[in-house]
């Protein structure tokens, strides 16, 4: 597992995520960004056995990693105020 991957999943989770998600999450980061090296590399359009022209496959890989990726996100959000980075704390009446 790349620690990189890692470091970058836990900046898009709350604190108390299960390792096990942040692992996952860094799993599909990378292979969101393996398949985006590939695409970069040998164009959106490859050649099938037959010759063919066809999308390249990784353009499906990226999105379902992608998508996998959101939907972790948005289970485990960071919950932060925007306007000066504290966590948000219920709402009290004084």
């Amino acid at each position: 597992m790349n620690l990189e991957n890692i470091k970058r999943a836990k900046t898009q989770v709350a604190e108390d995520t299960p390792t096990v998600i942040i692992e996952l999450l860094a799993s599909q980061i990378g292979i969101a960004d393996e398949a985006r090296a590939r695409i970069i590399k040998e164009g959106i359009v490859v050649r099938d056995m037959k010759g063919s022209v066809i999308k390249h496959p990784a353009i499906d890989i990226e999105i379902k990693a992608l998508k996998a990726i959101q939907g972790v996100i948005n289970n485990n959000k960071r919950v932060e105020n925007k306007v000066d980075g504290f966590k948000d704390f219920p709402e009290m009446d004084i």
